[in-house]
């Protein structure tokens, strides 16, 4: 062989690329370069659509979950639970005087998808799961509309139209069971329970300094971002998901790439120390299911550049194009800078 360093160089670069997935410049790793650590059972994923309810599907997949650990799958369907949230809303347009409903007044936090379960009940997804042909965007200009806005009736159609009609009661398992009755046999009061950091903060149009409503302060236990890892870690070894709640604004989240790592503060101009994550309201944030843990394959670790050698699962309530649900990777660095809130089943339910 005459040349044998351009073919060791030309061998070594097939490698490389091999590793880096074809892009030598990428700092996130990619799905196929981890080896899951705990994986625990979630029903078949949901399709979001173009609303904004990742708290409701996420939620859902949690309570789900916890069904699967003592036998019971049962699927439930976010559809009625998204249709819901918007006669909420309706409600309070009419209360209020026909004000417009704004773009974030639909996002909220698990607790909040807790509260619509006990107050209008639960279907399972087999009976209520409607097309959503219209996104969130287009809804909420319909229900802005003067003409619907003066007439509850007018909207109550429009909510069918949309949504499909609520069927008063479900048949399962070779019974009858009212929605209510349904949620009663999934869900027990006050089982579930919150913890959150200083990064929540309820609302777009509140100050700065604003965290939350009192109401729902005495719902959580505040917790350091530096406890949130073996939080998170310590439920998912005993069997059971959670829902995580963060910051997912920046380059450091990545829908494409499936993974979210932590680049570290950055430092503003003229500044001595870096920026830390700011409060940011729920409108601005993600909820995840977190249903497992990942870490790095030894080729893969290079790329891995905030260091974590542990990564956090969640299924999204997406599927890819062969029908799986698809996963996405929080590194445990993420997680210390990013976490407002942590959701799962109290121990005492364990």
């Amino acid at each position: 062989m005459r040349y044998p360093g351009i073919v060791l160089l030309l061998v070594g670069l097939v490698l490389l690329l091999g590793c880096c997935g074809g892009d030598l410049g990428r700092s996130h790793p990619a799905p196929s370069d981890f080896e899951m650590e705990i994986s625990l059972p979630a029903t078949p994923a949901k399709e979001q659509g173009k609303w904004p309810a990742g708290w409701i599907y996420a939620t859902l997949g949690m309570v789900e979950s916890d069904r699967l650990a003592v036998g019971d799958s049962l699927r439930l369907s976010a559809s009625y639970l998204v249709r819901m949230r918007c006669e909420e809303l309706l409600e309070k347009n009419l209360a209020e005087g026909g004000r417009n409903i704004k773009a974030h007044d639909f996002a909220a936090t698990p607790f909040h998808c807790l509260d619509l379960l006990e107050k209008n009940g639960t279907l399972v997804h087999a009976t209520f799961r409607p097309h959503l042909y219209t996104s969130w965007a287009a809804c909420r200009s319909a229900l802005n509309a003067k003409s619907l806005r003066s007439n509850e009736a007018r909207m109550r159609n429009f909510m069918d139209t949309v949504f499909s009609f609520v069927p008063n009661a479900v048949a399962l398992y070779g019974a009858v069971y009212s929605p209510h009755d349904l949620m009663r046999s999934v869900l027990r009061e006050n089982s579930y329970e919150g913890f959150r950091t200083a990064l929540l903060r309820w609302d777009a149009d509140a100050r700065p300094d604003s965290l939350l409503p009192e109401a729902l302060q005495e719902r959580y236990k505040v917790i350091a971002p530096d406890s949130a890892c073996s939080l998170m870690l310590s439920t998912l070894r005993a069997g059971h998901s959670l829902v995580w709640m963060g910051d997912t604004i920046g380059d450091d989240f990545s829908t494409a790439r499936r993974t979210a790592v932590a680049h570290g503060p950055k430092k503003a101009a003229g500044a001595s120390r870096p920026s830390l994550p700011r409060p940011l309201p729920v409108s601005q944030m993600q909820a995840l299911h977190i249903v497992g843990t990942a870490r790095p394959k030894a080729l893969s670790r290079a790329i891995c550049t905030d260091g974590s050698s542990l990564f956090f699962v969640a299924q999204l309530p997406h599927k890819d194009a062969t029908g799986q649900a698809v996963r996405f990777y929080l590194s445990e660095n993420y997680v210390r800078n990013h976490t407002a809130a942590i959701y799962r089943l109290s121990p005492r339910f364990w």
